[in-house]
């Protein structure tokens, strides 16, 4: 939990797009279902897990020219698998402050372009079965759609959001009287000379050794600490050399 507390705004959005499409997959309804034309006025949704027992018994009751359905049950099964094992790549990535891999949100996008060829597949089979007596058994729900467009967004957070510093995302300021935005207070400084804590963030000189001291600079705009030689906020792009107005 230590870690969590120093993890940058992308690796939060990242976490929290990975951690929601878990959700989805476990969770969502990801199939709709009409039996109308063979057991009366009754439809359903149903999860992936039942999406793979639904198709096995629909293959089942058809008989045994309906391999194909029973095909597709098994391939819901895998990737139920290899989805746990490219989610656990993402959120290793974003825990080890590593480059974020995008293996969990690449397995969003794929999924439902499985899922979008599965109800294609097992539409086709079924009206095949039922001579055109069943046109339309399967659609997609909304969580499929959902589960897209959050597997997209992840993979453009992993490959086009800056790694910044989540108070410079954030743009949490402290502020004066004059409501102009001040620096965060400085962590606690020692003389490079003699080790010595230095306990005035204005002073000059070390108390102990008498050692000059170095001046920690930050961005007057953003508060984000500049090191030495910036002359530029690479934050917010403010030449800090100016003088205040």
């Amino acid at each position: 939990m230590n870690e969590m507390r120093s993890w940058s705004g992308k690796q939060w959005l990242a976490f929290l797009i990975q951690f929601v499409i878990v959700l989805l997959v476990v969770f969502g309804k990801w199939l709709g279902y009409s039996l109308n034309y063979l057991f009366g006025t009754t439809s359903d949704s149903t999860t992936l897990l039942g999406v793979g027992k639904l198709l096995s018994n629909l293959g089942n009751m058809i008989g045994d020219e309906a391999d194909g359905l029973i095909a597709l049950a098994v391939l819901i099964y895998v990737l139920l698998a290899v989805g746990v094992w490219m989610c656990v790549k993402t959120v290793l990535s974003i825990f080890r402050s590593e480059e974020i891999k995008p293996h969990g949100f690449l397995y969003g996008i794929g999924l439902f372009a499985v899922m979008l060829l599965l109800v294609l597949i097992a539409n086709g089979v079924v009206n095949s079965e039922s001579d055109g007596y069943v046109p339309r058994l399967f659609t997609l729900e909304v969580c499929a759609y959902f589960t897209l467009v959050l597997g997209v967004l992840g993979v453009l957070v992993c490959k086009k959001m800056p790694d910044v510093a989540m108070d410079s995302v954030l743009k949490v300021f402290h502020t004066n009287k004059t409501g102009a935005p001040v620096p965060p207070k400085a962590p606690g400084r020692f003389c490079p000379n003699c080790g010595s804590a230095v306990h005035s963030e204005d002073s000059q000189f070390c108390s102990a050794c008498g050692a000059k001291l170095e001046q920690e600079r930050y961005c007057t705009n953003c508060g984000r600490k500049l090191e030495k030689g910036m002359r530029f906020c690479p934050i917010c792009g403010r030449d800090c050399t100016a003088p205040k107005v």
